[in-house]
């Protein structure tokens, strides 16, 4: 089956390989700068970026979840939720729970600690955001914004 949106897109646009590979580098640079910035503001919460990440998504979720679907929201392995969720246990933020509609399964939920700290940890996280897309100016902020957002809902495949 022909490809029409995508194929024509990427067909006419005026990128070389060269220019391909520099965005692409732009893009793990920014993120690095993102996560440096995350990792300080955090130091004094006692938590790494990965640690905050699954906080504020199991806030945004606010339901207990399958381990499974964390990872798949978070497009990581299910083994380094497992890994995450292991630190987060015995830190009195997270508290896993038998699935009640799965028996072999288990559910994952913030504590009323973890819960309670989560506004604090989106708050930090948009300041590192803010500080790195401070060159922006706020219409910039936008288009990026979406830009980011529809290849974060595309398919790995494209």
């Amino acid at each position: 089956m022909p490809r029409t949106d995508t194929t024509t897109r990427r067909a006419s646009a005026p990128l070389d390989d060269n220019a391909l590979y520099h965005l692409g580098g732009h893009l793990a640079v920014v993120h690095r700068r993102v996560q440096r910035a995350d990792e300080v503001s955090l130091h004094t919460h006692r938590v790494t970026s990965a640690q905050a990440r699954v906080i504020r998504s199991l806030a945004r979720l606010d339901r207990p979840v399958q381990m499974s679907e964390l990872a798949s929201m978070l497009d990581i392995v299910p083994r380094s939720v497992t890994s995450v969720i292991d630190e987060l246990e015995p830190m009195g933020l997270v508290q896993r729970r038998p699935d009640p509609t799965d028996r072999r399964a288990v559910q994952v939920a913030l504590t009323e600690r973890g819960l309670a700290l989560s506004p604090t940890l989106q708050d930090l996280h948009g300041r590192c955001v803010a500080s790195v897309l401070t060159p922006l100016t706020a219409q910039e902020i936008v288009v990026l914004g979406d830009l980011l957002q529809r290849l974060a809902h595309t398919p790995a495949d494209g």
